[in-house]
Order: C-alpha cells, then structure tokens, then sequence
C-alpha cells in the first residue's frame, strides 16, 4: 500500500489534515512523495485504528509510507 492508497483509505487529503491539524497541502505533499514523515506515523496509526483502516505491514520500516 503507497502513501496515497493509505491517506485515501484514511478519508482523503483534507480529512487527515483535518485530523493532524497540518493544512491540506502537507498531506498532499506525503501522497506525491510517497511517504509518510516518521514524526507523524504515531499519530497517522492513530487516526488508522480509530477508523478500522489497517496500516501497511511495512508502515513502521524506515523507508515505508
């Protein structure tokens, strides 16, 4: 699963923004990088569990999405 398969997963740009209290293009920029930074992986595995979505089984490798 890519950044972008999991932040759509998760509701889509605005919506996870919404839910970190970053603005949209922060998330945007994740989904074209491919990446989810390691300081907001906590809080996106959060925000994954309370909405019943499963995190990619390479989430928490250094070089995962």
């Amino acid at each position: 699963m890519t950044a972008d398969q999991l932040i759509e997963a998760l509701g889509g740009t605005r919506p996870v923004a919404e839910a970190l209290g970053v603005a949209p293009n922060v998330v945007h920029n994740w989904r074209t990088r491919d990446t989810v930074p390691w300081r907001r992986r906590h809080a996106v595995a959060r925000i994954a569990a309370e909405r019943g979505v499963a995190l990619p089984s390479d989430f928490w490798a250094e070089d995962a999405a």
